[in-house]
C-alpha cells in the first residue's frame, strides 16, 4: 500500500479543526502520513493538534511563524515521504472513503493525479459545486488531451478544478511547481501550480464523486480586497507563462491563460465590489460647500462611509465627529466624540449621517432644540448607496 502524505496548514481554526482531523484519521485508507503545519495559532488549534498527535503516530506537527499558506504547504511538501500528496484546508472535511477511492484509480491507471468533485458548505447549507464528468484524460488521445480541458474560453469557466484540495497528486510531478513558487501569492497560488501541472501532465483521472466538503467561512480579513490583489494576479500570470515557456502547446495555453486570468480578476473584483457596495454611501457633495468646516453627526455605516471619503479626498474640513453612542464606537481608528462637544467647536455646518429619514429628522430637531443650532446650518440628505448604481 502506497503512502499518502496529507498536508494540512492550520491557523486559528479551532472551531472546525476537530471535524477536519476526524475526517482524516478515520479514513478507510489507513496508510497515511498526516503533516500539520501550525502557523502560530493563538486560539488553541495547536493544542488540538497535539491531542491528536498523542493518540495517532501518523500525525506530525510542524510549527512555523505564519509565513502564509504557500510556505506552509511547501514546508509540508518537503517533509512528505509519500508517493501521493493531498493538500486540505483545516476548516474543511473529507468523505471517509475519499483516499481509498482516489488511490484505487491512481494505481489502476498509473496517472499523475486523480481529481474529484466536492460540496460547497455555507453555514448549515451543503450543496454540490462544479460537477465534472468521470473520465480518463490522456495526452496520447486527441479528444482526451488534458491541456485542452483546463479552461473553456467560450463558456468562460474552468472545466477542470483548479484547487489543490480536489486532487491526489504524485509528489514527484507537483513538487517542482510548488517549490519553484518563490513569491507569496495570496489569491492564485492554487491556480498557478495546478495549471502549470495540468499543462504538462501526461495522464489524470477525474472521479465523478463528491468527496470533499469545502467550507466558505466569513472571515473579515479574507472578505476584503487586498490592496495588492492585481499585482498578485499579474505575478501569478507571469509565473505561469514562465512555467510553460518550453511547452509545445505554449501558444494555445497562453491564450487560454490570458482569458482565464481576466475572468478570475473580474469575478473577484465584482464579488468584492458587490459586497462592499451595500456598505458604501456616496458623500453628498451637492449640499456640502467645498472647504467648509463640518461636524459629522452619526457613526454608523453611513457615518463611517462619509468619514472615510472626507479623509481620503480632503473635500471639506472635518472638525468634529459625534454620535450618542460615542463611548462604544470610539477607538484608535474612529475618534468619535459626544454631541455635547458641538457647543465647544467652531463649524460651518453639521452634516447628519443617518440611514432613515425619521432618525435624521429627530437628530435635526434635537440639534435645534437642545444645541441651539440654526436650521440652515444643518445639512440633511438621504443616503445614496453605491449598489443602486450597479
Amino acid at each position: 500500500m502506497e503512502v499518502i502524505s496529507v498536508i494540512i496548514p492550520v491557523f486559528n481554526s479551532v472551531q472546525y479543526l476537530q471535524q477536519c482531523m476526524d475526517s482524516v484519521v478515520n479514513q478507510t485508507y489507513k496508510n497515511l502520513e498526516i503533516i500539520c503545519i501550525d502557523g502560530g495559532s493563538t486560539d488553541g488549534s495547536l493544542e488540538v493538534l497535539q491531542n491528536y498527535a498523542d493518540k495517532d503516530s501518523r500525525i506530525e506537527i510542524i510549527c512555523n511563524q505564519n509565513d502564509g499558506l504557500s510556505q506552509a504547504r511547501k514546508d509540508g511538501l518537503v517533509r512528505a515521504t509519500g508517493k501521493y500528496i493531498s493538500h486540505i484546508d483545516s476548516d474543511d472535511w473529507l468523505d471517509p472513503t475519499m483516499y481509498e477511492k482516489m488511490i484505487c484509480f491512481a494505481e489502476k491507471y498509473d496517472v499523475d493525479a486523480v481529481g474529484c468533485n466536492y460540496y460547497d458548505v455555507k453555514g448549515k447549507t451543503i450543496y454540490p459545486a462544479i460537477c465534472l464528468e468521470e473520465e480518463l484524460l490522456d495526452n496520447s488521445s486527441e479528444n482526451k488531451m488534458i491541456y485542452k480541458k483546463i479552461y473553456d474560453i467560450d463558456k468562460t469557466k474552468n472545466i477542470l478544478n483548479w484547487t489543490f484540495w480536489t486532487y491526489l497528486i504524485k509528489k514527484e510531478v507537483i513538487y517542482p511547481y510548488q517549490m519553484s513558487l518563490k513569491e507569496k501569492l495570496v489569491c492564485c497560488e492554487d491556480v498557478v501550480c495546478i495549471w502549470s501541472f495540468l499543462a504538462e501532465a501526461k495522464k489524470i483521472y477525474i472521479l465523478n464523486e463528491k468527496l470533499y466538503y469545502y467550507r466558505t467561512r466569513v472571515r473579515t480579513a479574507e472578505n476584503r480586497l487586498d490592496p495588492h490583489y492585481l499585482i498578485d494576479v499579474l505575478n501569478g500570470y507571469n509565473i505561469l507563462l514562465n512555467n510553460i515557456r518550453e511547452n509545445k502547446h505554449r501558444e494555445y495555453l497562453e491564450n487560454v491563460f490570458k482569458y482565464a486570468f481576466f475572468d478570475i480578476t473580474i469575478s473577484e473584483t465584482l464579488r468584492f465590489f458587490m459586497k462592499e457596495s451595500g456598505q458604501f454611501h456616496m458623500f453628498p457633495y451637492e449640499i456640502v460647500p467645498q472647504n467648509s468646516k463640518i461636524v459629522l453627526y452619526g457613526a454608523g455605516l453611513m457615518g463611517k462611509s462619509y468619514y472615510k471619503q472626507i479623509k481620503e479626498n480632503s473635500y471639506c474640513d472635518l472638525v468634529l465627529w459625534v454620535d450618542k453612542e460615542y463611548a462604544d464606537i470610539s477607538d484608535e481608528m474612529y475618534q468619535v466624540s459626544s454631541p455635547d462637544e458641538i457647543e465647544n467647536c467652531k463649524f460651518d455646518f453639521i452634516l447628519i449621517a443617518a440611514r432613515h429619514i425619521k432618525t435624521a429628522e429627530s437628530i435635526k430637531e434635537y440639534l435645534i432644540q437642545n444645541k441651539h443650532v440654526k436650521s440652515d446650518k444643518i445639512l440633511l440628505k438621504m443616503p445614496k448607496q453605491l449598489s443602486r448604481y450597479i
